[in-house]
């Protein structure tokens, strides 16, 4: 099972399988589980759950039946103050919504993806709806912040511009040229 800890209470993985991977859940005090799956009240949904409650693990199914945008709205605001897991079938869903939530902590889209990808170890395709969705995310984020998505990417794009004047600036200027 794929397994990444992006902050102290959230986690994301792909689908538990055996029993070994419920007892790596418990093991690292997960005591939430938010499945990712479709239909609604699929058989997997209703194993799982099953399963995990000897350990007492909530699991409360998500169902990837509308866009990626409402699923990622629904799961992240299904997020406590306590260890929780998002998992989909193999981790692209639950990935999106990793980022999606990095981005809402202050990150921007690019960098949310690189940082998922570097703590769970893969590559998640994005397609076009998840880009959206994501970009949709950090526009929000913006206004609630009072800036627009034109100047937040401008301060980035300044930031990164400012290091590369400086960069050239550093290479004009050494001694002995």
């Amino acid at each position: 099972m794929n397994f990444a800890q992006i902050d102290e209470n959230f986690f994301i993985s792909g689908m538990p399988r055996v029993k070994a991977d419920f007892d790596f859940l418990e093991l690292q005090g997960i005591k939430k589980v938010i499945f990712l799956f479709r239909p609604a009240g699929s058989s997997e949904y209703l194993l799982e759950k099953k399963c995990l409650a000897p350990f007492g693990i909530e699991v409360v199914q998500v169902p990837y039946e509308k866009s990626i945008k409402q699923l990622i709205v629904d799961s992240l605001g299904l997020l406590e103050n306590k260890p929780c897991l998002v998992h989909c079938g193999v981790g692209a869903a639950s990935s999106i919504v990793a980022m999606a939530y990095l981005i809402r902590k202050g990150y921007t889209p690019r960098k949310a993806k690189h940082e998922v990808w570097k703590k769970f170890g893969a590559r998640v395709i994005l397609h076009a709806d998840d880009r959206q969705a994501l970009q949709e995310i950090f526009a929000e984020r913006l206004a609630a912040q009072g800036k627009t998505r034109r100047a937040g990417l401008a301060r980035i794009r300044g930031k990164a511009s400012g290091a590369l004047e400086t960069a050239k600036h550093k290479i004009r200027r050494r001694p002995g040229r």
